[in-house]
């Protein structure tokens, strides 16, 4: 029977800016931000509504957003005034007040009333489950006025396209000025944001009767337009910006007057942070476990620091927002040598990074190792028996020669003894064993002694009938041996009249005979020790062992023996 377990933290979803009001013609970027309550979500989905008759959508970006992952897109409907949104971020997820979601651009068309809500949307937490934990959802009224009325434009030099021709435009008190002009840029397609690009284009819209345009770029949000075009262009590319805030300003002119400055900053960042740092501050060990305190720092004067990727051990990457005293706390680790990957990226983009590398060291004594099998045919399986603390779970580790690893558990019994056995049949080749130990909160446990273990072939059976041959053949000599020397013997014993010299000689020629022959017996026999530690010998080849043995025995206790008998004769 499961349990669930409910969540008592709540989400909010938020725009930002809340504004208010707007001017007919005008636009505002507005981005979504999600604040989890300190609970780790997994990701957000839901509709944003507006009011299609009054405002419309001209941008969405999920640029810079904590969500990596997209089941699809974000995208809109000016028909209907619709934002869909659904992202995601795998493990370990995210946590925060102030996590961005999503950025779009709208557009007021008339005066009226006007309102932006969240629809059917979710905070999912990261419990396996998807809980949503949304509990908050901010909503703005907007009410969007006529567009200023703007005074008779003032003569001004105007710059014709490719001349130097100046003209006067008369002034004119009639109202229908040219609507302030909304200015898009797809290099820099939201202008609250940062980016590495030091050029662009700016595009905008010409309505009937526009007859000039005066454009400039400046670094105050309130800069004046400079020069002229006449007859007005719709879009103008831009170079060489330095890093900083830019403004690009632009208004249009028909015979009524001027139309309002349209003003649209750019953010230009194009170096990398100055410095990005990460080293171990202490170690904490709790009842869950061992984790690391590091500090991590980095400074980017530009743009600023927007967030860190933390690599554990080439593993993947996890998003870091950072934190007020720059402390962050690793995931549990296990004990040994670790390197922590640390990039610090800037809110254009640019990254600098860093690693640190230290050792966890374990209170816990590895395992020990009685007895295994350093040697052991293929197609056997491997048994290692240990010791270590009582009713543990002992990871035991096996490594190939190419590099790969396979881990099985096992679990000591109430004195800490343990035997593991191999679920699968070694290949031929060397493998590397080691174990470990694992505590009732997690915590590993050094590794042992390495153990080397060497899987060889099982012989074929043409060696099998080799050997067998060798000792039927060494056998029959033997056995020929025997009958030859008693033969000699006999003669020997029944030739009385030989001299004692030449019984001499003679008993020494049969005493080196007989060593050779047993000499060879015995290195025969060695192969067969060979043999044994590759494989377990038969029962038969361990019985013919047996019987050369005692008949080796016997025959140089018979010579000598008899050898005895001559010399008292003679």
């Amino acid at each position: 029977m499961y349990t669930h377990v409910l969540i008592a933290h709540s989400a909010t979803l938020s725009m930002s800016p809340a504004i208010t009001t707007l001017k007919a013609g005008s636009t505002v970027t507005i981005t979504v931000f999600v604040n989890t309550d300190n609970t780790v979500i997994n990701g957000a989905d839901g509709n944003i509504l507006f009011s299609p008759d009054i405002l419309e959508v001209t941008y969405i970006s999920r640029n810079n957003s904590i969500f990596p992952m997209w089941v699809e897109e974000p995208s809109y409907s000016n028909t209907t005034g619709v934002i869909t949104f659904n992202g995601g971020i795998p493990n370990p997820g995210y946590s925060g007040s102030n996590g961005k979601v999503l950025t779009f651009m709208l557009r007021s068309k008339k005066e009226g009333q006007a309102s932006i809500s969240f629809s059917s949307s979710n905070v999912r937490a990261n419990d396996g489950l998807g809980t949503n934990i949304l509990n908050g959802q901010q909503s703005l009224d907007i009410t969007v006025s006529p567009s200023q009325v703007t005074p008779p434009k003032e003569p001004v030099n105007t710059v014709k396209e490719k001349s130097v021709n100046i003209e006067t435009i008369p002034a004119s008190t009639v109202k229908d000025v040219p609507s302030t002009p909304v200015i898009i840029s797809e290099t820099y397609p939201n202008h609250s944001l940062w980016y590495k690009e030091t050029g662009g284009i700016f595009t905008w819209s010409l309505e009937k009767g526009v007859t000039d345009a005066r454009l400039s770029v400046t670094k105050s949000s309130t800069g004046k337009t400079s020069v002229v075009y006449s007859p007005a262009v719709s879009s103008k590319e831009i170079k060489d910006l330095t890093d900083g805030v830019w403004y690009f300003n632009a208004q249009l002119a028909n015979d009524a007057g001027w139309s309002e400055t349209a003003h649209y900053s750019v953010h230009v960042d194009t170096k990398k942070p100055e410095y990005c740092t990460v080293s171990k501050v202490d170690v904490i060990d709790d009842a869950a476990g061992t984790k690391v305190n590091l500090k991590i720092e980095a400074k980017d004067d530009v743009s600023g620091i927007d967030y860190y990727e933390i690599s554990i051990d080439n593993n993947k990457a996890i998003i870091w927002n950072g934190s007020d005293n720059a402390i962050y706390t690793t995931p549990l680790l296990s004990t040994g040598s670790h390197t922590v990957f640390v990039k610090a990226i800037d809110k254009a983009g640019n990254a600098c990074d860093s690693k640190t590398e230290f050792a966890i060291e374990s209170k816990i004594v590895p395992p020990v190792i009685e007895k295994y099998q350093d040697k052991v045919m293929s197609g056997d399986t491997v048994t290692i028996e240990g010791k270590t603390y009582p009713n543990s779970k002992v990871e035991m580790i096996i490594e190939k020669e190419d590099g790969t690893t396979r881990t099985d558990l096992v679990t000591s019994n109430n004195e800490g003894m343990f035997s593991y056995v191999t679920n699968a049949t070694l290949e031929k080749g060397t493998y590397k064993m080691f174990t470990r130990v694992i505590d009732d909160k997690g915590v590993r446990s050094m590794l042992s002694d390495v153990m080397r273990i060497e899987v060889i072939p099982e012989p074929s059976t043409s060696d099998h009938d080799s050997t067998t041959i060798i000792v039927i053949v060494l056998s029959l000599a033997l056995t020929i041996s025997i009958i030859v020397i008693c033969i000699t013997v006999y003669k020997l014993y029944k030739i009385k009249a030989i001299i004692r010299k030449e019984t001499l000689l003679a008993e020494g020629k049969f005493h080196r005979a007989f060593t050779v022959l047993r000499d060879e017996i015995v290195n025969q026999l060695r192969v067969f020790e060979k043999v044994k530690s590759k494989r377990d010998l038969t029962k038969e080849e361990i019985k013919i062992i047996k019987t050369l043995r005692l008949e080796l025995t016997k025959a140089e206790e018979l010579l000598n023996e008899e050898i005895e008998k001559i010399n008292d004769k003679v």
